[in-house]
């Protein structure tokens, strides 16, 4: 069995700070301070492999973690963000709305919701063939999670994304052919499904 915590970062500058761009906004002084208890939380947590986007605030949200356990952090660039819109958009709730009514629409100008999700579940996949039966971590975002949640859970939606928190552990077993969520803010135990 294999056993999978998405760790959505924690608190990072927000978007348009000077200096940083979409990959490289870092955690704020509170964030690193949440991916250090993070850290602290899954102390007693069996992980045997750290993966992450290659956006800084994910990485820097695992980094607490590696360094903990002596582990390396692997890059995995389809744990990337989702693309709401190539450029800055003041409306991006109306927007992120929209695309979660269609997930194959893309009203911002990126990518759609369902492209976000099918490279999450390819990206954790091909970890799951990799980890036959570890525990894995992974560093990300929480709308490629939101949409990586909705493959199995369908009644993860726009509302459920919204309301994620900075940091946040969902886990997942994959047993029997299939993906269970067995935990996370919001996440109704019980639900399993097929890869998509």
């Amino acid at each position: 069995m294999t056993a999978v915590l998405l760790l959505r970062h924690a608190s990072p500058v927000l978007p348009g700070a000077p200096g940083f761009d979409e990959v490289s906004r870092p955690l704020t002084q509170q964030g690193a301070r949440d991916a250090r208890a993070l850290a602290e939380q899954l102390s007693t947590r069996k992980i045997d492999a750290l993966y992450s986007s290659p956006y800084r605030r994910a990485f820097e949200t695992v980094e607490p973690l590696a360094v903990a356990r002596g582990l390396a952090v692997t890059v995995v660039p389809d744990f990337r963000e989702h693309q709401l819109s190539p450029e800055p958009i003041a409306h991006w709730r109306e927007i992120l709305s929209a695309s979660w009514q269609d997930l194959d629409s893309a009203p911002g100008g990126g990518e759609t919701l369902r492209a976000t999700m099918l490279r999450g579940i390819s990206a954790l996949e091909a970890l799951r063939v990799r980890h036959p039966s570890d525990t894995i971590a992974i560093g990300g975002h929480g709308t490629i999670f939101a949409c990586m949640l909705h493959a199995f859970v369908p009644g993860v939606d726009c509302q459920f994304h919204l309301a994620m928190p900075m940091p946040a552990v969902y886990e997942l077993s994959w047993g029997g052919g299939v993906w269970q969520v067995v935990s996370g803010p919001g996440i109704n135990p019980l639900a399993n499904a097929k890869v998509v």
